[in-house]
């Protein structure tokens, strides 16, 4: 999820349409209102699943934030 998230915050694309950073530098980044099913639904086809809510995305992100298995983003920036 971490590296998701990572690739959806370096992909033009998707940023700052869909992610954007709040703070870079402390890799703080917010999921744009209106667009967290979208990224809940890519995050579910790269799980392979079909039924992926951002519910369910959310308690993950949470539990790794809690957990402290998110890796710092802005060590990623290159």
């Amino acid at each position: 999820l971490s590296n998701f998230m990572r690739d959806l915050l370096n992909n033009p694309q998707y940023n700052p349409s869909c992610v954007r950073w709040e703070n870079k530098e402390q890799g703080i980044f917010r999921i744009i209102s209106g667009k967290s099913k979208f990224v809940a639904e890519l995050w579910g086809q790269i799980k392979n699943n079909s039924k992926m809510t951002f519910e369910k995305m959310g308690r993950s992100l949470r539990l790794v934030a809690n957990e402290a298995w998110f890796f710092n983003f802005s060590d990623c920036l290159g």
